[in-house]
């Protein structure tokens, strides 16, 4: 007897195919939980570091020197006030032009 045309095996092969676009949808919803909590953490340090460095003008400096060092792409720069990277330094850490 052939598995595949008993109704038994039908029914579970549905559930299967059910089963694995639940995991899929499950994949995706955590993988975004996981993007926007990344993003509000990121947020979140960046306001505690601004507020603080108002009041701390040493901290203000490494956070400046750190954005200089740090930052590769103009506009990316330019946001921060600082001037553009000459054309042979505006490169990523990996050594693609940006």
């Amino acid at each position: 007897m052939n598995d595949n045309k008993s109704p038994r095996m039908a029914k579970l092969k549905q559930q299967q195919q059910k089963i694995r676009k639940q995991i899929t949808l499950e994949k995706k919803r955590l993988s975004s939980k996981s993007r926007k909590d990344d993003t509000r953490r990121k947020i979140l340090i960046g306001s505690v570091l601004q507020k603080a460095a108002k009041e701390d003008t040493a901290l203000e400096g490494t956070i400046n020197t750190l954005l200089r060092s740090e930052l590769t792409r103009n506009d990316d720069r330019a946001l921060f006030g600082l001037s553009p990277l000459p054309e042979n330094k505006n490169e990523t850490k990996t050594g693609s032009k940006k």
